[in-house]
């Protein structure tokens, strides 16, 4: 299979080695779906029945958006709309960040490739905070 070949003809069996594997890279210069190279690289000596790893493009890398902040709502539709798969944990929180995003993971920036999973923390609240004045009136005879 030579570089640049479609996904579609990585399918399957290659007759000498048996076993090939698909495995998604992001790539700058390589369309979606197509052939970057393989693992061994091309022209290798493997044994028979060895796996052969096709590295198959799944487009350019994605930079996480930043969601810090956001409604959990606001921020999952943001990063399925860009082609992130969303989960979230909920942490205690102060009553300002019930419901918001406290943190994800990645960061924003990070480069990943679509369909890469964005943890999300969310704040439920139940944290409050007290806070006490003291005054001292000192008399002065």
């Amino acid at each position: 299979v030579g570089n640049g070949a479609k996904r579609s003809a990585c399918q399957g069996e290659i007759p000498e080695f048996r076993t090939a594997q698909a495995v998604l890279q992001a790539s700058e210069t390589v369309e979606k779906d197509r052939v970057i190279g393989t693992d061994p690289p091309s022209g290798t000596e493997v044994s028979k029945g060895s796996v052969v790893k096709v590295l198959m493009s799944s487009g350019p890398a994605l930079k996480v958006p930043n969601v810090v902040g956001q409604t959990q709502a606001a921020a999952t539709a943001t990063l399925q709309a860009a082609g992130f798969n969303v989960t979230t944990t909920s942490v205690a929180s102060e009553a300002s960040s019930l419901g918001k995003v406290i943190s994800q993971n990645p960061a924003s920036g990070v480069p990943t490739t679509t369909g890469s999973t964005i943890t999300l923390t969310i704040g439920a609240g139940g944290i409050t905070t007290t806070s006490s004045t003291t005054t001292t009136t000192t008399t002065v005879p």
